[in-house]
């Protein structure tokens, strides 16, 4: 069995998936940051950026 992670908030699966973080910046502009990362399968908000 493949050792599976767990998110430390609510306990559910960590799923091996991409997540993209969008922010306006001051001058009206947007940055934009797409990663791999393992994110909660229930949504909880947990991630955790892979390196």
């Amino acid at each position: 069995m493949p050792n599976l992670k767990t998110c430390p908030l609510c306990g559910s699966l960590l799923l091996d998936d991409y997540l993209d973080i969008v922010e306006e910046l001051e001058d009206g502009s947007f940055y934009v940051d797409v990663f791999e990362a393992w994110v909660c399968e229930n949504f909880c908000g947990y991630y955790e950026r892979k390196l």
